[in-house]
């Protein structure tokens, strides 16, 4: 079964899946996808937690060594895999087939695959155990609805015309676009309507440079202007994951364009995107990708300082090569 980050709230209030593979390049929507799962499989009682990154046939093996064992002090257990490539070896599709015919049914497996094609999974297509959540940029109109519904979520009534301003604003940035909306929840005040005019100024009432801003620096080589944004988000106590998804995404879309692949961007901003990657080879990009991976393990082991350090690291490179 295929779904879309929309709908995996619903799903999950019914059933948890014994397998759910994530895919999609929209960052945000793919590290809610995860985080809702894993809640899920939390919400169902203790159970032991364990996480992998697959590189090599050696990695599938272990993973299914993994979703095949059961823990000693929890009755569940939940495997969290991330397969970074674009290709899913025949190996790798045999292993899953054939765990697919005695499922474990202790262990939840999550795959985090946001390079990996939906295609790629099609032989799973006729299978009920494994959903797949595809994360991927919504359409202009689509996302418009989405800030509609994460503003009833919040318990915010707006004028009709209000989603259309926070999306122009964001530029349809998903993270841009959750971040402004999560402002305007603590901002708005109780049992009043948001009107055009107030959402605007809550928009225009930001901090000196946002972290939608760190993209553009980053791509434009600003690498002062970026380490600028970067201290001033971590002295407003930004999450670090946060700034980490965004400068990944940005690596994500230069990687797709040097292999003249389609990337989820505007036109009027792939000559800057272009432009940017006359500074990278494919090594230098893979590095930087691998360096997102360490930071984010550096960020799940609650290292505030190191984490903001490395992200300085990370975004001085993306600027200087």
């Amino acid at each position: 079964m295929q779904i879309k980050p929309q709908a995996l709230a619903q799903h999950l209030r019914t059933q948890l899946a014994p397998i759910y593979v994530v895919l999609g390049q929209d960052l945000y929507f793919l590290e809610q996808a995860v985080s809702q799962i894993q809640a899920a499989a939390r919400a169902a009682g203790p159970l032991d937690e364990s996480r992998l990154c697959i590189e090599s046939l050696k990695d599938w093996q272990t993973l299914f060594t993994e979703a095949n064992s059961y823990s000693l002090f929890y009755d569940k257990r939940l495997v969290l895999a991330s397969f970074e490539k674009k290709t899913l070896e025949a190996e790798a599709k045999n292993l899953l087939t054939q765990y697919l015919k005695a499922i474990n049914p202790a262990c939840t497996l999550l795959l985090k695959a946001p390079s990996l094609p939906a295609k790629q999974l099609s032989f799973l297509s006729t299978s009920k155990e494994v959903v797949v959540v595809t994360a991927y940029p919504l359409a202009p109109a689509a996302m418009k609805q989405w800030i509609g519904a994460q503003l009833k979520q919040y318990g915010i009534r707006c004028e009709a015309s209000v989603p259309e301003l926070i999306y122009q604003y964001t530029q349809g940035n998903s993270l841009a676009c959750a971040q402004a909306l999560e402002k305007i929840s603590l901002i708005q005040e109780a049992n009043t309507v948001l009107t055009l005019a107030a959402a605007a100024r809550h928009l225009s009432f930001q901090c000196e440079h946002t972290l939608f801003e760190l993209s553009e620096a980053c791509l434009l080589g600003k690498a002062a202007l970026a380490i600028q944004i970067i201290r001033q988000s971590a002295q407003s106590k930004v999450e670090a994951s946060l700034v980490l998804w965004m400068l990944t995404n940005e690596i994500r879309i230069l990687m797709l364009l040097q292999n003249q692949q389609a990337a989820p961007i505007p036109d009027f901003k792939k000559p800057l995107y272009l432009q940017c990657l006359q500074r990278f080879s494919k090594e230098h990009l893979g590095k930087l990708l691998q360096s997102c991976q360490g930071i984010d393990l550096t960020i799940k082991t609650h290292a505030p300082l190191p984490a903001w350090q490395a992200l300085e690291r990370l975004a001085l490179q993306l600027c200087t090569a």
